[in-house]
């Protein structure tokens, strides 16, 4: 296969805003700027490669905006299950993990579940799975029903709402210190649905964060324990470079913020994301 980067003469960046100003033939450059007022974002309406900060981003490298993994960077394809009935549920998730998907949501709407009802047959070694949790009595429902220290499985509680308190966050804390599971869910998807921009739902996101980080320590985990036991949830969005800049960005800063206590392991940089469509 030719390579056709040298096949062509390397055009600067001047010389092609001088062609682009030619061909606009005195019309207004300001025709060139893109003025998003709902994200409240302006930007160019072209870039060249001299705009690209260089920095390394094969992944796997510092500051984690390509992902940790190396030899790939592939997602899992989750499916949410929402329990109204269990043997309902049950068929649901089987079905969803014969047709392709590799993770799975777990969320109950009922006040009390057989969970051995809902997980029969579920392989967990074979798949990740998470569970949305929004009580303490749920967590201690789900603990004497599965045996949820497995490092397939992860837990999405979101300590900002429901009947969470100082003591039950403790409490949950101790639980997962030593297996070091993700438990803490920051939910920028919430934010997301409520009409925020990209850069708010980040903002957010990586904000509460921090305080889970703070907060966890303050409890004797270290920086690498606690960055273990916290997970995102963000929306998708409808406009792709956006989302993608979103994710990138997300990734890079929550490393730095991450690399500012000086973790023993570099996987402590690592920012597990949920992506909800």
């Amino acid at each position: 296969m030719s390579n056709y980067f040298t096949e062509f003469q390397k055009v600067s960046k001047t010389d092609w805003e001088a062609k682009i100003v030619a061909d606009l033939k005195g019309k207004n450059q300001d025709i060139l700027r893109i003025s998003d007022a709902i994200e409240e974002i302006e930007l160019s309406g072209y870039q060249h490669s001299e705009d690209i900060d260089h920095e390394d981003e094969i992944p796997g490298n510092f500051p984690y905006s390509r992902g940790m993994n190396k030899p790939d960077n592939s997602w899992n394809n989750g499916v949410l299950i929402e329990i109204e009935d269990e043997i309902s549920a049950n068929r649901k998730a089987l079905k969803a993990l014969n047709s392709g998907a590799d993770l799975l949501v777990f969320k109950t709407i009922k006040p009390k579940t057989n969970w051995k009802t809902v997980l029969d047959q579920i392989e967990f070694d074979h798949i990740k799975t998470q569970f949305i949790v929004t009580s303490p009595d749920e967590l201690n429902e789900l603990k004497n029903s599965v045996n949820v220290e497995r490092n397939e499985i992860s837990f999405n509680i979101d300590f900002l709402e429901g009947q969470w308190t100082d003591a039950s966050f403790q409490k949950v804390a101790d639980m997962f210190k030593a297996s070091q599971q993700q438990f803490c869910s920051i939910s920028g998807f919430k934010l997301q649905q409520s009409g925020a921009t990209t850069w708010q739902e980040a903002a957010f996101s990586l904000g509460a964060g921090h305080e889970y980080l703070v907060k966890l320590m303050h409890l004797g985990f270290t920086i690498d324990q606690a960055a273990a036991c916290i997970s995102f949830k963000i929306g998708i969005g409808s406009n792709y470079f956006y989302e993608i800049a979103k994710i990138r960005s997300l990734k890079r800063l929550w490393s730095k913020i991450v690399n500012a206590y000086s973790p023993e392991h570099a996987c402590s940089h690592n920012c597990p994301i949920t992506a909800v469509i």
